[in-house]
């Protein structure tokens, strides 16, 4: 067993700082609230009209109650889970440590560990919102990290520590493609697919009359599933010359997966409902 690296610095950043990144963090979070609230509703409508007018009066099920309880407790949670996360990251320390085999930077469950050999060179810089506070960005080939440097003599002993491992350099940004993000046009094309290939599924699987087939085309929907989205929008990411498409393949094919099973409960649903009326 290799014996630990000594430490030669160790200190947190201000707390000054994490309730600047917390408040920033709400008034960007906060705009998400009305959309996801938005989308529950738009969501979850459909499916109260649905269950509202297929179920049987003899079930006597509440569907007004129950709609109205799961609207306030998902808006509540959502509300709350915003909040929540926005106010404990004001109590999140963002601890530094400084080894003899590099750079240690922890925050809540994130931690980094930049390797000396990776780095390429620092620079300094004050803080635009604290000017009393020196920033030390460490530059890599792909990214780069921002060392908090405390406010009293430790702050010279760290950087001259940091500056014999690594040279130092002129303030430039990492050599790293911008990501981009999806246009209404892509947006309409992954959802198209996805709604097609999960109606098809549903469609075969629940017209399939034999219990063993079902169970077999759900498991390799399960399987097959998200591989064949995939290969079907890099067919449009091809198309699009747009890496952006790539990052929402995943989120569709959740979707997908959510729609398949979505999509033959209803059914199933509806059925049993029809075999009570006697239909």
């Amino acid at each position: 067993m290799s014996p630990k690296p000594k430490i030669l610095h160790q200190w947190q950043q201000p707390q000054k700082i994490n309730r600047f990144l917390a408040d920033e963090k709400w008034k960007s979070e906060k705009k998400s609230i009305p959309h996801i609230i938005i989308a529950i509703i738009v969501i979850s409508f459909p499916l109260y009209i649905f269950f509202k007018n297929v179920s049987p009066d003899e079930l006597d099920i509440p569907w007004d109650k129950i709609f109205i309880i799961f609207y306030i407790v998902s808006i509540s949670f959502v509300t709350i889970m915003f909040v929540v996360d926005s106010f404990l990251a004001r109590f999140f320390r963002t601890n530094f440590l400084i080894t003899e085999k590099g750079i240690r930077i922890s925050s809540g469950q994130n931690v980094f560990f930049v390797p000396w050999a990776r780095i390429q060179g620092y620079w300094l810089s004050q803080h635009e919102q604290f000017p009393e506070l020196t920033m030390l960005i460490l530059h890599t080939k792909k990214w780069k990290r921002t060392l908090i440097l405390p406010e009293d003599e430790q702050a010279d002993k760290i950087t001259e520590t940091i500056s014999e491992r690594t040279p130092k350099v002129e303030p430039k940004e990492p050599v790293e493609k911008p990501r981009t993000s999806l246009t209404k046009l892509q947006y309409i094309y992954l959802v198209t697919l996805t709604m097609v290939y999960s109606v098809f599924l549903t469609y075969v699987i629940v017209e399939t009359g034999s219990r063993s087939v079902q169970l077999a085309f759900i498991y390799l929907a399960l399987l097959l599933g998200p591989g064949t989205l995939g290969s079907i929008h890099m067919f449009g990411f091809k198309c699009f010359k747009d890496k952006g498409i790539k990052e929402a393949t995943i989120l569709f094919n959740l979707i997908a997966c959510g729609i398949i099973f979505l999509l033959p409960m209803l059914y199933l649903y509806y059925r049993y409902c029809k075999i009570i009326e006697g239909g």
